[in-house]
């Protein structure tokens, strides 16, 4: 498993947040993983994969192969930068079925973060899984 892999590793992820002490820590871990996001800046930030509806930019593009689905993401703010990257954590290699039976905002609130930041990233949350919950749905199978 290459760096990035270990990376997405969703329990090793919860079990970093978890072991934060206070808000300032878990917001300080997500930052630090935004620096992770996006692969490849100049093929994520393009008008067909932009998130509308939102008061920060996010664009996310989605791909399925091999029965799997594959997201990438990008935002102009480093703590949706770390949302983003917790989330992909969770839908990266997953197959449909498993990602349409995944609540995104009882993740956040198992790992102890949901409570620490404000509604509009919330909203971000919820307009996020709204989206990929979408695009998947309508994927030929």
């Amino acid at each position: 498993m290459n760096k990035i892999n270990k990376l997405f590793n969703i329990k090793k992820i919860i079990k970093e947040i978890n072991l934060c002490s206070n808000w300032e820590e878990k917001i300080s871990y997500l930052i630090y993983l935004s620096k992770y996001l996006p692969f490849n800046k100049k093929k994520i930030r393009k008008k067909k994969y932009i998130l509308y509806g939102c008061y920060n930019n996010i664009w996310i593009k989605i791909k399925y192969k091999n029965k799997k689905i594959t997201i990438n993401a990008d935002s102009n703010t480093l703590i949706i930068k770390g949302i983003l990257f917790i989330i992909i954590s969770i839908c990266n290699n997953k197959k449909i079925k498993y990602i349409k039976n995944k609540n995104f905002i009882n993740i956040f609130k198992k790992i102890k973060l949901y409570k620490y930041i404000n509604i509009t990233k919330k909203i971000i949350i919820q307009k996020i899984e709204f989206y990929i919950k979408n695009k998947i749905y309508n994927i030929n199978l």
